[in-house]
């Protein structure tokens, strides 16, 4: 088993605990987190000096950021080394495929699994089995054949509360496992930003004078979700599953090889 520690910021790189052997760095969900040249530079230098992996992430990208994601790719397409790149966007990956170096794994946003379940009412529903089955499952089932003609061997998901069910995954796809944070939703509209840039969704040309408030703190809601604490961070929100995934509860786990944890060293607000 790999495990991997998640970072959005190259500034978090030094402070990486040794037990992980590879890095995630970069934004799932804001653009804002894209890295220039000199920051993948340094990333990979850093990386080095650490003696880690590094995996690339890029989040989902709307029209004003397809330059941006485009000189991302191109510029780690221009090195000799092989890299991992996530994609959230089917636009990205097709961006990426075009680069010879570089690996595509798919992001968990286009997984589609249903972590916005209400577990209480699912029990009291007395569902079968094979009901309660489908909850566990994600897109990757449906979409086997798809992502092994595209050279795509991996693809990131939650360990959801309500459990997993990777079976008919095709084994040559190999699953990354993402905790404690669960990905519930998320939006063009960033609450931190607009707050504290008092606009409005329909500035979103101010975008770019982001300084990234959400990489150094959280907003806990008091709201409570499946028995877990709802967290907003930036434009996304999250459930907090403090979990490591039981294995030996999950149909097909052997195609599980990492563990991506992210952490929560924040100034919680």
């Amino acid at each position: 088993m790999e495990f991997a520690y998640y970072v959005k910021s190259i500034n978090d790189l030094k402070n990486i605990p040794l037990k992980y052997s590879r890095i995630y760095l970069g934004g799932e969900f804001c653009s804002n987190f894209i890295l220039n040249e000199r920051e993948i530079d340094q990333a990979i230098k850093m990386c080095k000096n650490l003696e880690k992996e590094i995996t690339f992430i890029v989040p989902y990208i709307f029209q004003k950021d397809i330059n941006k994601a485009e000189k991302f790719i191109s510029y780690l397409g221009s090195l000799i080394d092989e890299f991992e790149v996530i994609f959230n966007d089917w636009g990205v990956f097709q961006l990426i495929k075009k680069q010879k170096n570089l690996i595509p794994i798919m992001g968990r946003i286009l997984a589609k699994q249903k972590t916005g379940l209400d577990l209480k009412l699912i029990k009291m529903l007395k569902l079968s089995l094979y009901d309660l089955d489908y909850f566990k499952k994600s897109a990757i089932q449906s979409l086997n054949d798809f992502l092994i003609k595209n050279s795509i061997f991996r693809v990131e998901l939650n360990n959801a509360p309500q459990g997993l069910n990777l079976e008919g995954i095709n084994p040559k796809i190999k699953v990354s496992i993402h905790y404690p944070l669960i990905y519930l939703s998320t939006s063009r509209y960033c609450k931190i930003f607009c707050s504290n840039k008092k606009i409005q969704l329909e500035d979103l040309n101010k975008y770019h004078l982001c300084e990234k408030l959400c990489n150094n703190a959280i907003y806990i809601s008091d709201k409570i979700f499946q028995s877990h604490k709802v967290i907003l961070q930036g434009n996304t929100y999250f459930i907090y599953y403090n979990k490591v995934p039981e294995l030996s509860n999950i149909n097909n786990a052997n195609i599980i090889d990492r563990l991506v944890f992210t952490s929560l060293n924040f100034n919680k607000k």
